[in-house]
Order: structure tokens, then sequence, then C-alpha cells
């Protein structure tokens, strides 16, 4: 940053920062593999088994001055201070490590191409948990039947192969480092004592983040756990194919960052949050109406997914905040999806309308009246589609990729603030006042007012266009929460591959020509 900006000190004085970080991962495996082993006339097994050894570190050093004495000279010699932590106290300086080690094996067993059972097992070991919970085992099965291989005369023109699965998974998710332990922050140099002595101090929990973490030697790795049952088909001379997959999943130990309150001393700790449920269905339907033509071609996928989350179980029954502001953030909710958006909201009556104080005519702002924020937004979507097309004659050939999403809730400080300020065609009308509609309200409890006859009493109060938009309608939260419904053209192509003909006395095999869109 040159120094002149008008936003903070740091602006006004200039700032410079410079990082490098590496990034170094060792990565051994031994596996041992059993190919095609005959059991019998129909039975074979195959097996695998392994051990891998996973070590990763991560290194960063850096420096930041500020009070830039040349104007646009960026060079760290043309600032006054240099530091080797950053504006907000984080060091710049950063060394972590981790090491995992797993042992592995699968075994799978088919009899006459028609039946599968695979049956495999992982034991991990990782340096980021404390040695009582260290150790994590995680097993699973699949059970897999072709039909039309075990009784060939159920294949048809209408149905030319059959798969029905089931399948039994678990996984483990392992924290980062240092998180079990008390971290001791160096602070070198901090201050200087009337006598021109340096003062160097110590801090708990500073780590490189600027944040106090308190450690949390309890710690496990997360177990997810997951049902599948699925069925594959291919129909009309393979024209078309159809697979269809549900699921549930619940997810044990799920590791999260937990915000605590500034009295205890620290910042956040990292907790397991109980229980989470998860259950979908994916459907993937695809056809070729005329596979196998030499001129035109036309290939068809669908893609169609629905998941839904439900938090099962928290420590304490408390609510855990994820991410976000201190006024507005994602939560684990007990019985609700995970992620919800908790915030403020503006009041309203039994019939949706707006509550509004009698004294300003603003909107009444649940935390104006002392009412907890309340959940005003999952940013979960329903469902989403995705349908890809390629159609294709001779030498020529187009392709699309379009994705729907529909449903889920996205909190946007930045459509509030140009909302705000008066920059999009939401504020265009700005000439006369306006009166927001809806009815008064206690301004110490928010209880709608009723005149004499039991009615309640509607806003008379007039307010220019600034008051409107950068009071009310993006001020409480939940008026900055918006439908995340999406349609979006992802790829578009067209490609032309030239005649093999014009090709054959050249050394060239094939030539096309492309012009590719993405996100357009």
């Amino acid at each position: 940053m040159n120094k002149g900006g008008v936003s903070s000190l740091l602006a006004q004085n200039g700032f410079l920062k410079t990082t490098s970080a590496t990034n170094t991962i060792w990565d051994h495996s031994l596996i041992l593999a059993l190919n095609n082993i005959s059991l019998g006339e129909k039975f074979n097994l195959n097996g695998t088994l392994g051990f891998n050894s996973n070590s990763e570190q991560y290194s960063k050093f850096g420096v930041a001055s500020t009070g830039q004495v040349v104007f646009n000279f960026i060079d760290h010699n043309n600032f006054a201070v240099q530091s080797n932590a950053d504006p907000l106290g984080s060091s710049l300086d950063f060394i972590q490590k981790e090491n995992t080690l797993g042992l592995y094996g699968q075994l799978q067993l088919d009899y006459g191409n028609s039946l599968y059972l695979t049956l495999a097992g992982r034991n991990d070991w990782s340096s980021t948990i404390e040695r009582a919970n260290r150790s994590l085992f995680y097993p699973s099965a699949s059970l897999a039947v072709v039909p039309t291989s075990a009784f060939p005369e159920m294949q048809s023109d209408f149905l030319n192969f059959m798969k029905l699965r089931f399948g039994y998974g678990t996984s483990a998710g392992f924290p980062g480092p240092y998180n079990t332990r008390n971290v001791l922050a160096l602070g070198t140099a901090q201050f200087t004592d009337l006598g021109g002595r340096v003062v160097n101090v110590n801090s708990s929990g500073g780590l490189a983040t600027g944040l106090d973490v308190f450690p949390n030697p309890d710690l496990k790795a997360e177990l997810h756990r997951e049902f599948e049952l699925g069925i594959e088909t291919n129909l009309f001379s393979n024209k078309i194919n159809l697979e269809v997959s549900v699921y549930k999943r619940d997810s044990k130990d799920q590791i999260l960052g937990k915000i605590l309150d500034p009295s205890t001393g620290f910042d956040r700790t990292t907790i397991n949050a109980g229980k989470i449920n998860t259950k979908g269905i994916e459907v993937d339907f695809g056809f070729s109406p005329f596979k196998g033509n030499e001129g035109f071609q036309w290939d068809s996928n669908w893609v169609f997914f629905a998941s839904e989350s439900e938090v099962v179980d928290l420590p304490g029954g408390d609510d855990v905040f994820i991410a976000g502001f201190s006024n507005t953030g994602n939560y684990a909710v007990e019985g609700e999806p995970l992620g919800v958006i908790k915030g403020s909201y503006a009041l309203r009556d039994a019939q949706g309308n707006y509550l509004i104080n009698p004294t300003t005519g603003n909107i009444f702002d649940s935390n104006a009246v002392g009412i907890d924020d309340k959940i005003i937004g999952d940013p979960n979507p329903d469902w989403k589609m995705t349908t890809v097309n390629g159609f294709s004659y001779k030498g020529l050939s187009l392709n699309t990729q379009i994705e729907y999403t529909h449903g889920g809730d996205f909190s946007s400080n930045t459509i509030a603030n140009l909302i705000r300020r008066g920059v999009t065609r939401d504020t265009e009308d700005r000439e006369g006042s306006v009166i927001i509609p809806g009815f008064y309200a206690d301004p110490s409890t928010g209880v709608p007012l009723l005149d004499a006859s039991g009615n309640q009493i509607p806003n008379t109060i007039q307010q220019g266009a600034n008051e409107v938009y950068f009071l009310n309608f993006v001020d409480p939260a939940d008026q900055a929460v918006y439908d995340g419904s999406m349609l979006r053209l992802r790829e578009l192509s067209l490609t032309y591959a030239l005649p093999r003909k014009f090709l054959e006395r050249t050394f060239i095999g094939s030539l096309s020509f492309t012009i590719l869109g993405q996100n357009l």
C-alpha cells in the first residue's frame, strides 16, 4: 500500500509485506498385492496389504514494513519500521509438522463375474492428537450383484446390464497440529523501558494466527460412517444408462472451532462436536439416441443430487459458532442442518408486517430490544442438477455443461453495502420521501402498539432515501440474506477436427481447433 490512503493508519503511512512459504511432503508406501488367485472353478480372490508413512512440513517466513518514505518506491528499505509480524499481530515466521502412519488391507472375492464381496480396513496413527486417542481403525465392506451375468436369460433388447450394490464405509478426519497442547509465543523486543533496555515477553496460546487458542488434550479424530444402496442399468442396446444411489452418513466427533468468552483469556478452542447425520440421493441418467450412427450423434448426461444434514448432538447442547462475524455467522445447532446462518432480524407481526419504532420510523432490529439472534438462513442447497450435452456431425462437435442449484441462502456484505451506499438500481428513485410500510411497536419490548379500538397503528413517519436504505433495508442481518438459486453455463465449446485425408502425407496424426468458454 502506498502512503496517502484514508481508511486506516496503515493506509495513511504505507505498508509492504513479503512472505515465502514451502510445503514439503514425504510419502512412502509398501504395497503387497494378490492377483487373480483361483479358489475353485468360479471363485477368484484379489487382495492388497499396504503400509503408508506420510510426513508433511509447512514453513513460512516474512517481513512486514510500515511508514513509507518515498511514495511509489516499493522496497523494504524505503519503510521506516520492519517487523516479523503483520499488523494483526500474527507472526510471519511459522513452522508446523505432522506425521501419519497407516496400515491397510483389502480382500475382494468374486463368484462367476456376477457376485462381488469386498472387505477392507485401515488403521491410522496421527501425531496431531494425544497418545490416548492417536489410533483409529475404520473398516468398510461392499456387496455387488450382477443379475444379468448370473442369469444371462435376463438380457434383452430392453435390459442389457444390471448391477445392484450395497456398501458400508468409514473414513477418518484428523485435526491439524497444535490443538491439544498449550503454545508459548515468544515476542522479542516488544517494549523499550526508560533506560533503553529491550523487554521480551511470552504469551500463552498465541501461535501464528494472532488468536489465543485454548488447548483441548481430549481432542479425537472424527469418524464418518456411510451406508449406500445403488443400482446401475444399461437399456435399449446401451443407448440409455441409469444409475441411482441413496446414502446415509453419520459423522461422529466432528472437529469444529468453538469461540470462547473473552473472560476465559482465550479466543477459541477446538472441540469434537457430537454427531451429524446426512442423507442424500444421486441420480445419473445418460442417453445416446443416435449411438452407432456415423452421421449426427447426440450424447446427453444428467446428474441430480440432493442431500440433507442434521446436527443430532452437541457437547452441552450449546450452539457452536463455525465461521463468520461477531454479529452474523454459521453455526452448528442441534436439530438443524450444519452451518445454518444465525443473526439479528427485523421484527414482524403475526402477518409478516414490519414493526416500526414510533419515534424514528425505523424497522425494529431484534438486537435493539434485547432479543437473541435466531436462524435467518440455511446455506445448504435443496438440490443440484448438472447436464452435459455433446452434439457432433462429421468433424464438427458442440459441447455444453449447464448447472442449476436450487435453494440455499447466503449472506452478502457486498450486496448490502452496494445498496447501503446507493450504487445499485434498487435506490435509483431518490426523489421525495418514503414511508416504510409497517406498524408501530413498543421501543422497549417490540410488542405491537394498539389504538383505542384495539387495532395496530400504521407507520406514518416520512424518511429520505438515505435513512431508508442505509439503516433499514439492509439492517438487521436477515435483510442481507438472499436466495442462492443459480443457473450457470459452466462450459461451452465448439471443435472442428480436420479430416484425416488432409494429413495423410504429413507427420501429424490428427489436428483439431477448439473455441472454449468457461463460467460464461
